[in-house]
């Protein structure tokens, strides 16, 4: 959590965790399945056509990029995949917009600077 130097944001809120001011919890996935598994799934979806009937090695030899590997897989569990990292940037920003409300401070610098550093 430690910002780089000119940091201070990131350095504050290092500061109010260690003072004891702020609980920092992280955000866990528990229910987290990638795109990048739609390729696991190929082989087990019924399909009719000759495509899908190759053998499982000729399957797992054939590139398949993530845009289609996600439309693979959305349609394989019958609904959108959300993306991970946008929704863990949604919860962090949150968390920093009510960290600054309860300490009455202005929190867009301080929530800009934790985005760019990726913390």
């Amino acid at each position: 959590m430690r910002g780089r130097k000119g940091e201070e944001g990131c350095e504050l809120l290092a500061d109010l965790a260690e003072a004891g001011a702020l609980d920092a919890e992280p955000i866990t996935y528990e229910d987290f399945l990638p795109a990048s598994a739609a390729g696991i799934f190929q082989s087990n979806l019924a399909s009719t056509s000759n495509e899908s009937r190759q053998s499982t090695a000729e399957s797992a030899s054939i590139k398949v990029d993530e845009s289609e590997a996600r439309r693979t897989l959305e349609a394989a569990v019958g609904g959108t995949i959300l993306d991970y990292l946008t929704l863990y940037s949604e919860q962090q920003t949150q968390s920093l917009v009510e960290v600054g409300a309860i300490l009455g401070t202005d929190v867009d610098t301080l929530v800009q600077t934790t985005m760019r550093q990726g913390a």
